[in-house]
């Protein structure tokens, strides 16, 4: 089987918030997200948000914030 999805990422936040809106899929991911375990079945249940925390941690804001 092969397994694929196509859409488009926006990032709103450079390096920290991305947005993915899932156009098309094989039949195979759908078949596995309408009857398998996760239940998703319209086109607004299969966008992404993707948030990186990571630079959020205070050693990283303390190192990347310049006062001076």
């Amino acid at each position: 089987n092969f397994f694929y999805t196509v859409g488009i990422e926006v990032e709103l936040i450079p390096d920290r918030l991305e947005v993915f809106l899932n156009l098309a899929q094989s039949s195979d991911v759908s078949d596995y997200q309408e009857n398998g375990f996760i239940g998703i079945d319209n086109f607004g249940e299969r966008i992404t948000f993707v948030l990186d925390l990571n630079g959020l941690r205070p050693n990283k804001l303390k190192k990347n914030l310049k006062l001076f």
